[in-house]
């Protein structure tokens, strides 16, 4: 029992010096790198962008069980900017919950099932069939009762700007 516990207290060590270590370093970038990008801004970054609801949440370990990962799949109801005619686009990002321990990212999107929402994306390098939120947070608006949260447009009105910026890029030959 005395092993057991101490075995215990070190995995619970390691875990809080691994969380330690990633918000020593991940904070002060999400701080001081992570610029403000108004949304003509993420339409020029963004690969992908769509209009779509938030079908299934799956956190994991990584191969060592220091860091969490989530699995986002997204049912594509909209595809507003890029050529995919997928039907489900699935985001990987950092963090997430397993049982009762939770590693939040500063600055990094949160999901929930059932949400809707207009996200800007662009293709993991490694992993292309998977996808990130670009801007972080800032590239996840959330759709309720067909108004955009945060700038309390009409969903219309809203990918309608996003639209009209696509546009003016495909003049401009970007």
């Amino acid at each position: 029992m005395y092993c057991n516990r101490r075995l215990n207290l070190k995995k619970k060590r390691f875990f809080l010096i691994s969380i330690l270590g990633i918000m020593f370093f991940v904070l002060p970038l999400s701080a001081s790198g992570v610029l403000k990008k108004s949304v003509k801004e993420l339409t020029v970054s963004a690969e992908e962008i769509i209009k779509g609801k938030v079908k299934e949440i799956n956190s994991q370990w990584n191969d060592k069980k220091t860091l969490i990962y989530s699995q986002i799949t997204i049912e594509v109801k909209e595809i507003i900017k890029g050529e995919s005619e997928r039907e489900e686009i699935v985001i990987k990002q950092l963090g997430g919950s397993i049982d009762n321990i939770r590693l939040k990212i500063a600055g990094m999107p949160l999901f929930k099932e059932e949400e809707e929402v207009i996200l800007f994306l662009n293709k993991h390098k490694k992993q292309l069939k998977k996808f990130y939120v670009t801007g972080l947070c800032q590239g996840k608006f959330v759709v309720k009762n067909e108004k955009v949260e945060r700038n309390n447009l009409t969903v219309q009105q809203f990918i309608g700007n996003i639209k009209q910026v696509i546009r003016g890029l495909e003049r401009e030959g970007n």
